[in-house]
């Protein structure tokens, strides 16, 4: 399962993953691809052959809609933090299927569309 985190800031990105790792920490990795020159290239290095579904990537650091496309061909689940626009929306977009995240202690003040992080990750599971 790949679950990928745009937008935000970093240190809200950050406490998104941070969550998302919580609830099974040994079956959780995180990508961080922030400082990656070539993302697309690394997540083809990464996901190909694809492994195995028993195990979740959390990828933060996607700048590039290539990337961000091969992502969902891979069937990974899209998410954004809820909010503000970044930089990055300039040249990748929101679509329909894609989910709106927050951490857990922001979720109060967010519409009813807005997961938090254990809400989300149930949802991926109850998709398969």
């Amino acid at each position: 399962m790949i679950i990928v985190i745009l937008g935000g800031t970093e240190s809200l990105r950050d406490d998104v993953v941070k969550e998302l790792i919580e609830p099974h920490p040994s079956k959780v990795q995180h990508l961080n691809l922030t400082h990656c020159h070539d993302t697309y290239a690394r997540l083809v290095a990464e996901f190909t052959p694809r492994k195995s579904n028993k195990f979740i990537t959390v990828i933060t650091g996607i700048k590039q809609p290539k990337a961000l496309d091969f992502l969902r061909e891979q069937q990974a689940t899209i998410c954004h933090c809820y909010g503000q626009l970044t930089q990055e929306y300039s040249h990748i977009s929101i679509k329909l299927g894609d989910y709106h995240v927050l951490p857990d202690i922001l979720a109060d003040m967010a519409p009813e569309h807005v997961y938090t992080p254990l809400e989300l990750l149930s949802e991926c599971f109850f998709k398969g």
